[in-house]
């Protein structure tokens, strides 16, 4: 199964947005929320901004471990987060590609800015990834 997704004109660049449904996999009553997000091959996790982690019902201060990353936007700085298992899934023209992902969520990271997608948790979902500049594309094959 194969999604394809356009490039996002944002100013003089295009980036690689693409639509999820994401579930809190221990009660779905507050999801399935649908977001735009941004598939970051120099992503080792996927981060998601604190506040999705409320959305979904999700109460970040029961969990007592942490984990440190850099690189989020322009910062050099280190931000810290706790790590969750939600259920992302990807729907286009009658086709679903659903799984269980670790996610990165921090409130030190800019909450206007998109959810990452990395490579623990959605890179390693898919057999190929293919960013097309040619053809204007992302292409997911799962």
């Amino acid at each position: 199964m194969t999604f394809k997704f356009n490039f996002t004109k944002g100013g003089p660049y295009k980036f690689p947005l693409i639509d999820i449904l994401i579930n809190n996999i221990n009660d779905g009553g507050n999801g399935p929320l649908k977001y735009t997000a941004l598939v970051d091959s120099g992503a080792v996790f996927c981060v998601f901004h604190a506040e999705i982690a409320d959305l979904l019902g999700i109460d970040l201060k029961s969990i007592k471990d942490q984990i440190a990353f850099k690189g989020v936007g322009n910062e050099k700085q280190e931000f810290t987060g706790k790590v969750v298992i939600i259920n992302i899934m990807l729907s286009q023209k009658g086709q679903s590609h659903q799984f269980d992902a670790p996610v990165v969520f921090s409130d030190e990271i800019n909450k206007d800015g998109h959810p990452l997608l990395g490579i623990r948790g959605f890179f390693d979902k898919f057999k190929d990834i293919t960013f097309s500049e040619v053809r204007d594309k992302i292409i997911l094959a799962a």
